[in-house]
Order: structure tokens, then sequence, then C-alpha cells
């Protein structure tokens, strides 16, 4: 078996497959909405992802904001 040879139509084919790639991964939509974070039902984490808001239930049963668990 000979060494692999590329030429520039298949260089071109790959930069191709790549751009559509990214293009899909930064254009793809997202679902925003409110989701909830963990299992623990008595200290649940809901997320906003439009406002980027957080809430807590507190040990008291209460809601409260809270920083995001996921950093910026």
């Amino acid at each position: 078996m000979g060494p692999m040879r590329f030429t520039t139509r298949d260089l071109l084919w790959l930069m191709v497959v790549v751009g559509l790639a990214l293009v899909w991964f930064v254009l793809r939509p997202n679902q925003p909405g409110r989701y909830q974070l963990g299992t623990d039902h008595d200290h649940a984490v809901i997320l906003d992802t439009v406002t980027g808001r957080c809430w807590m239930r507190g040990d008291d049963g209460q809601w409260g904001d809270t920083r995001s668990p996921i950093g910026r």
C-alpha cells in the first residue's frame, strides 16, 4: 500500500464539512426556559435561561434568589 495523497479538492471538501459543522454549532437553536438543577427536592435550584436568574429553595422551604451555579 502506497502513501496516502491528498489533493486540493480533498482539502476543500474537508474545509466545507468543518465550516458547516461550525456554523451549525454556533447558530443552533437553544431551548429557552426554566430548568431544575439537581435531584434533591428539598434543595432545588431553578435556572431561568432567558433572564439568567436563579432561585433556590432553602431549608425553611422558601424560595430565594441565589447566584447561578453555572459560573460566568
